[in-house]
Order: structure tokens, then C-alpha cells, then sequence
């Protein structure tokens, strides 16, 4: 059971990165040619498209994953994702032009800048379609190299254009063009997806919506509390600190990146195994638990080296985050207890428990940013993300020693 759980996590993870893990060394890249202030622009805008996603997305790709593990009615399959990419593309269309609005609200006059963040907005959408279904049915083995490939591609593409080219913000392009493809791709590799896009409707899409409202609420407070860090610094502090704190917590993502992977994967194990029986899902979860707490600390290892050996020589210009990259090390140990509990929750579809727990968050964080980040800066950010965190692994962990009894 180790070795497949691991076989599957590092499946996901590598599929995955044909998105989020592209995004997160892409900053990594920008960060290592950048001065702190520049790399604090690229980082606030990046920040409106992870929000954008997630409120296009509106909770569709958890909904349809635990649809794609639990049905095998073809037929309810077609009807489901007929109503997902209609739902993705009108959601898709109106969140990046309120994404575009807001970026020029926040940089004005730099129209020509915020486009590939806009279509980073959207693109996402169109590729997890399929990606969900190879991964809930544990087939990810199968687009593994292809999705890779074309990752390390975009990847390629965007070192060459932003580091070689006149106009550094024409290698963000790279990356939602190659999310798109590859979606489409993959969307015409499948059968049932191909024919559930003859299935698009506007009733569909509002039942569908309806259903995920709950988890669309409790995503997008989710990522607006794990982001607001980055408005509040923007509002209260200079674009150098900004910069400075940015990197410190981007260089941690992909650690958090790889621990996602490993939550997504659990989520679609315990759902079917839950389908079984409760002791089934229960001796799931707890051996998910356990790869994730191994992970963690090696994780937590890994980022203190980063942050005490290897900085001052691969980002001379950031060592001043030196402090700030300690203290997202920690914060990382308690953001992966949480995101494989989060995991677990939704596999039992508690989640307007959830969403009570995101409006929990969201609440707790406003407040302690608003004390602690004009007269602290970016260490009363992560003093308040660490408070939360650990008060949200806390109630987690509560709820499912409840659900597993």
C-alpha cells in the first residue's frame, strides 16, 4: 500500500506540475533575474490569477473528480462535464476581465502586462477537465509523460524569453498557451469528455453550480485568506518588502506544491474506499497521514538548508529574507497536516464544514493582519499565518477523530 500510494502521489505530482508547478518555478526563475521591488509586481499579479482560477473554477474540479471516482453511468459522466465547460467558460471569460480591471487598478497603465495573467485565469480550466479524470480513475501513469514533457517545455520556453528577450513579460505567455493545448489535447483523448462537450447547457450548469457552491465558497476563502498577505504588504508596506517576503514564501510552494499532490490523490483514494466501508476509508486516511508527516519534515529539512546554506549564493539579492524563509519552513509542517485533513474531510462531502472553517479562517487572518502587518510588515504576516494554521490544523483534526468513529 506505501509503494502504491507514493507510485500514485509522485503520478500526481509530476501531472500537476504541467500547471501549478510550472507557475511556481516560473516566479522562482523571475525571482533569480529580479530585483526584489520588480519581482513584488510579478508576484501580486500572479496572485490575482491564482484567485481568479479558483473563483472560475467555482469548486467544479473537486465536485467532478469525486463524480469521475464515484460513476460509472457514462451517461451521467457526459451530462456533468457538459455542464462543467459550460459553467468553465462563462465563468472563465467574466473573472478574467474583472482580473484584468483589478491589476490595472493595482499597476496602472501596464494593460499589455496583465493578459497572460488574465489567460493564466482561464486556462487552468480547460486543462484540469481531463487531467481529474486520468487522475480519480488511477490513471495518471498514462498522460504522465506527455504533461510532463510539455511542463518542462513551457518551462524552457519561459527561461529563454525572460532572460533573453527585450520584453521579459512576453515569457508569461508561455504558460497559459501551454496549459490550453495540452488540455485540448487531452480533452479529444477522451472519450466521454469529447461527447460530454456536445452536452453543454445553461440549466445543467446552473444545478451544477448549486452543488458546488460549498466547496466553491470554502476555495475561494481558502486562497483569498492564503493570499491576502500579499494586499495587505502591498497596501501597508514598501515594494521591496513585498518583493523580499514574496520570495520567501514562493520558494516554499514547491514543497507545498508536491504536498497538494499528494492531498489530491488521497482525496479520489479515501472517496472509493469510503465507498467500502468507514474502516476502509478510515485505514486509508491514517496511512495517507503518515506519508504526509514524513514528507513534511523532510520538507521542513530541506527549507532550512535552503534558507541558512544555499541562499546567499543562489539569491544573493533575497538574503535579507533569510528570517522570513525560517518561518515559512514552519508554517509549511502545519499547511500539510492541513491540506491532507482537508483532503479527508471532503472525501466524506463535509463541505459546508469546510466552508464554515474557511469563513473561520478568513476572519481569524483579516483581523490579525490588519493588527500586526503596518507596524510589523511581512513577520506580523507570517506570525499570523502560523496562529491560523495551527488553529486550523486544530479543528481538523477534531472533525475527522469524530468521522472516523
Amino acid at each position: 500500500m506505501f509503494k502504491s500510494i507514493l507510485k500514485n502521489s509522485i503520478l500526481t505530482a509530476l501531472i500537476r506540475g504541467a500547471s501549478f508547478g510550472v507557475r511556481i518555478f516560473a516566479l522562482l526563475i523571475a525571482a533569480r533575474y529580479s530585483e526584489p521591488a520588480y519581482f513584488g509586481t510579478i508576484a501580486l499579479f500572479f496572485t490575482v490569477a491564482e484567485i481568479g482560477r479558483l473563483v472560475a473554477d467555482f469548486g467544479i474540479d473537486t465536485y467532478t473528480m469525486r463524480e469521475y471516482a464515484s460513476h460509472r453511468d457514462k451517461a451521467v459522466l457526459k451530462r456533468t462535464i457538459g455542464a462543467a465547460m459550460c459553467a468553465k467558460i462563462i465563468l472563465g471569460l467574466v473573472t478574467a476581465g474583472a482580473g484584468v480591471a483589478i491589476m490595472l487598478h493595482l499597476r496602472p497603465g501596464q494593460f499589455w502586462s496583465t493578459l497572460p495573467f488574465a489567460f493564466m485565469i482561464m486556462s487552468p480550466l480547460i486543462m484540469n477537465l481531463p487531467i481529474n479524470f486520468f487522475i480519480a480513475k488511477m490513471r495518471g501513469r498514462h498522460i504522465t509523460l506527455f504533461v510532463g514533457a510539455a511542463g518542462a517545455v513551457s518551462l524552457i520556453v519561459f527561461y529563454s524569453l525572460f532572460t533573453f528577450s527585450s520584453n521579459p513579460a512576453l515569457a508569461f505567455f508561455s504558460i497559459p498557451a501551454t496549459e490550453a493545448l495540452v488540455g485540448l489535447f487531452l480533452i479529444f483523448k477522451v472519450p466521454v469528455i469529447r461527447k460530454g462537450l456536445s452536452h453543454l447547457n445553461v440549466a445543467g450548469m446552473m444545478t451544477l453550480l448549486k452543488m458546488t457552491m460549498p466547496i466553491a465558497a470554502a476555495t475561494i476563502l481558502g486562497i483569498a485568506y492564503g493570499r491576502m498577505d500579499v494586499f495587505f504588504l502591498e497596501k501597508f508596506r514598501s515594494a521591496e518588502e513585498l518583493g523580499l517576503y514574496a520570495f520567501a514564501v514562493r520558494l516554499v510552494e514547491p514543497f507545498q506544491f508536491i504536498a497538494g499532490a499528494l492531498a489530491v490523490n488521497a482525496y479520489g483514494h479515501i472517496a472509493t474506499s469510503l465507498k467500502s466501508s468507514l474502516d476502509a476509508g478510515n485505514a486509508v486516511n491514517l496511512r495517507y497521514r503518515k506519508v504526509m508527516a514524513m514528507y513534511a519534515l523532510l520538507a521542513l529539512l530541506v527549507v532550512l538548508m535552503l534558507a541558512n546554506v544555499l541562499l546567499v549564493y543562489a539569491f544573493a539579492q533575497y538574503s535579507a529574507a533569510q528570517p522570513m524563509l525560517n518561518l515559512t519552513g514552519l508554517i509549511l509542517m502545519f499547511k500539510c497536516g492541513n491540506l491532507i485533513s482537508t483532503a479527508a474531510i471532503q472525501a466524506h462531502g463535509k463541505y459546508k464544514f469546510m466552508t464554515a472553517v474557511a469563513i473561520w479562517n478568513f476572519c481569524f487572518l483579516s483581523v490579525a493582519m490588519l493588527l500586526l502587518v503596518p507596524r510589523f510588515g511581512a513577520y506580523g504576516a507570517l506570525f499570523s499565518i502560523l496562529a491560523m494554521e495551527s488553529l486550523n490544523f486544530i479543528i481538523q483534526s477534531y472533525l475527522l477523530r469524530k468521522l472516523a468513529r
